[in-house]
């Protein structure tokens, strides 16, 4: 396996998975519309996908505009590409989970196991490495899954993270004015969470900082069920470790 260094998880990734790779290579993107047999089909022939399957045609992906001058796949970045799917395809039967953005591709992962053969076989294209540090860490993310794992509280104080939905109408500035009446050790929001409230951003989820479980409790009767999750930072320091 190549020398990277593996990042630490802090929390599941999609509430999910504990351990992520991230790998490049041309035309990942692929992967959001086509499945990986009919991406193999086509970097052998250039054939085999079926256009109807497709939010876009290869076309549209090729387009250019004054904005945007996306490269057409050269032969080398087919083989490329027919290299990774072909690695990937050995593991379609996994539970895995793939997000894609150009030529960047995260594959996440259950187990252990699953994580190492991945990585073992795709790596000449990672670029990234995330797992939790160490069997305890890994037991309490999934045991509970709403953890932020953290060397200490963020600003030394807040305990709780809490996510809320977007807000409609006057409800953002009504809410503003809820947590305006608290200090800044009970509830800390920030600027740019200030700002999608106050315009109601249909597609910003604000989140604050929030110092204890009472707080937190208030929270979700002053939002009248519009909070989205809360997660709960836990010190490293206070995990047992495994001797």
């Amino acid at each position: 396996m190549n020398n990277l260094l593996a990042k630490k998880t802090r929390k599941l990734f999609y509430n999910e998975y504990p351990y992520k790779i991230i790998a490049r290579v041309p035309n990942a993107s692929f992967l959001r519309v086509w499945s990986i047999p009919d991406i193999i089909d086509w970097c052998l022939s250039g054939t085999g996908v079926n256009p109807s399957r497709s939010t876009y045609s290869l076309s549209s992906m090729f387009h250019q505009n004054r904005f945007h001058q996306p490269r057409v796949p050269t032969q080398q970045d087919r083989d490329k590409l027919l290299q990774f799917c072909t690695i990937l395809s050995n593991f379609s039967n996994k539970n895995i989970k793939f997000r894609t953005e150009r030529s960047t591709i995260g594959i996440f992962l259950k187990d252990k196991v699953s994580y190492g053969s991945v990585a073992l076989e795709l790596e000449d294209f990672i670029t990234e490495l995330w797992e939790p540090e160490n069997d305890d860490v890994l037991s309490l993310l999934l045991n509970k899954k709403k953890t932020i794992i953290c060397n200490e509280y963020p600003h030394g104080i807040y305990k709780y993270k809490v996510t809320l939905k977007p807000f409609k109408g006057s409800n953002g500035i009504s809410m503003l004015s809820w947590i305006d009446k608290y200090p800044a050790e009970k509830l800390l929001i920030s600027d740019a969470s200030r700002k999608y409230m106050e315009e109601n951003h249909p597609y910003a989820d604000p989140w604050l900082y929030v110092s204890d479980e009472k707080m937190v409790m208030m929270i979700n009767f002053a939002c009248s069920g519009n909070v989205r999750r809360c997660e709960e930072f836990v010190l490293r320091s206070s995990i047992n470790t495994s001797s």
